[in-house]
């Protein structure tokens, strides 16, 4: 079980604690997520605990079935409710003999309830000899509402804007923490997590709304940027005007039953929401949407090491990144050891740099 210790005086300096106290940034023990992990579980399993799989997007279509007692419920810190994940079928999982092919789906968690509640599932599915393959992907949802809060639709604007450049510049970092050629691979004629380009249409209108001035961007620049979005994308905005349901989803993780990864996943994310939510009024990030760096221009056998570790830099070396320590007990728990996966990750990546991976 991770380390619940919040920090003492070895860990952070005074200045650290003065300025997390003061920290209005969307912090992540705050922030409402879902995960949805795509694997396969041996049919035996299945059969032994009557796991019963859903069909895809069951929700739509009334009440779902949800998984044994065998798997860890959620338990909401401030209400007490208790709610259970569910398993879904999903047709871009391949085929794997022996196996039955599904997503395993939480409902909406909040902050440490969430990454204990994560941790507990993984800690389950390995003992049932769970496998993911390249066919698995990893999709993290964030609640827009938890992050935004009641904010003007102006910042909002100037928000996704700024998360947007920030994922279009650091993307290969993000692909390469999987250790997998998630941005090249095709299942079944689809790549669905393609990367973003300077011609894709969402980059393009969050370049245009970024360059309004100040307090005139509204809920029509908003719907824009979710209509000019792919769902195929790193990240997909398809779903940020959807009320108190409204969500960003993260997508270029490989599916993994190893804690380490989604934590450095989870360090990678709520640093860049909370460096956009910083900074989307100003100037003070030199990144563009002109991909003008050094880690851009990198051979492709080096560009995932070093893009990561440009977002590695930012995740230590800023505010928004390193008070993430002093704010989740679970992400100081595994801090280090997360960015060392990552980067033996992002080896891997590098070394596949010729790679296309399985098409169907």
């Amino acid at each position: 079980m991770p380390n619940q210790t919040y920090f003492n005086d070895s860990q952070f300096s005074e200045d650290e604690v003065r300025h997390y106290v003061k920290d209005k940034l969307p912090k992540a023990s705050k922030l409402k997520y879902g995960f949805e992990f795509e694997l396969h579980i041996p049919r035996e399993k299945v059969d032994e605990l009557n796991i019963f799989v859903n069909p895809y997007h069951s929700d739509r279509r009334g009440t779902s079935t949800k998984l044994p007692d065998f798997f860890p419920a959620y338990r909401c810190p401030e209400t007490g409710t208790v709610t259970k994940w569910k398993a879904e079928r999903d047709g871009s999982l391949w085929h794997k003999d022996g196996h039955v092919a599904m997503e395993i789906i939480s409902p909406p968690m909040v902050g440490e309830a969430a990454f204990l509640n994560v941790w507990k599932m993984l800690e389950r599915l390995q003992s049932l000899s769970a496998k993911v393959d390249f066919s698995c992907g990893l999709h993290i949802h964030v609640g827009m509402e938890s992050i935004t809060g009641d904010a003007r639709a102006d910042d909002v604007v100037a928000f996704l804007c700024e998360l947007n450049k920030y994922v279009f510049n650091l993307q290969m970092g993000l692909y390469a923490q999987t250790g997998t050629r998630r941005d090249k691979w095709t299942n079944h004629g689809e790549n669905y997590c393609r990367p973003l380009e300077d011609s894709n249409l969402v980059i393009r209108t969050a370049k245009e709304k970024s360059n309004k001035s100040k307090g005139t961007k509204t809920d029509w620049d908003k719907m824009e940027i979710r209509d000019a979005s792919q769902k195929y994308s790193p990240l997909n905005c398809t779903k940020i005007n959807e009320g108190g349901a409204a969500t960003l989803e993260f997508r270029f993780m490989a599916s993994t039953l190893n804690f380490e990864k989604v934590a450095m996943h989870l360090i990678s994310i709520n640093t860049l929401i909370r460096l956009a939510w910083k900074n989307r009024h100003t100037q003070r990030d030199a990144m563009s949407f002109d991909l003008n760096k050094g880690y851009h221009k990198a051979s492709e056998a080096t560009k995932g090491t070093k893009t990561l570790k440009a977002l590695l830099n930012k995740v230590n070396k800023s505010k928004a990144g390193r008070l993430i320590r002093l704010d989740s007990p679970v992400l100081n728990a595994y801090w280090d050891k997360a960015q060392a996966k990552g980067l033996e990750m992002a080896a891997k990546f590098d070394r596949k740099h010729n790679q296309r991976g399985p098409r169907s």
